[in-house]
């Protein structure tokens, strides 16, 4: 764990509901005070960060404070470790996957047939 590693979960909004802190900002408590540690879900999408047990929130950020959002990082054009996974099949020689291909297309999925 390094020192910037509290920029790279604060990349990406947090995904717990109860949270929700928006990229740039420190998690939440259900309280409404700044958490000590980013919750789990959010730093598991830094794949350096996966293994972590816990990511603590750096002083900087005043745990146990009360929480506000900070201004929103400026975008990178990097993503966010966020991946659409698809799957279309067919059973039979007779079946096409036509359908289900044009709607993983339309879903945003790009398609790579192994």
């Amino acid at each position: 764990m390094s020192d910037g590693d509290f920029q790279r979960v604060e990349a990406s909004d947090c995904p717990m509901s109860s949270c929700a802190a928006p990229a740039g900002s420190p998690c939440r408590t259900g309280r409404g005070k700044v958490a000590a540690q980013y919750h789990t879900a959010r730093f598991r999408l830094v794949p350096s960060l996966a293994r972590a047990l816990n990511v603590p929130t750096p002083a900087l950020r005043k745990p146990g404070s009360a929480w506000i959002e900070l201004p929103r990082l400026a975008a990178s054009g990097t993503t966010s470790g966020h991946a659409k996974i698809g799957y279309a099949r067919a059973s039979t020689l007779r079946q096409s996957l036509d359908t289900q291909l044009d709607s993983l297309k339309a879903a945003g999925v790009s398609l790579h047939a192994d």
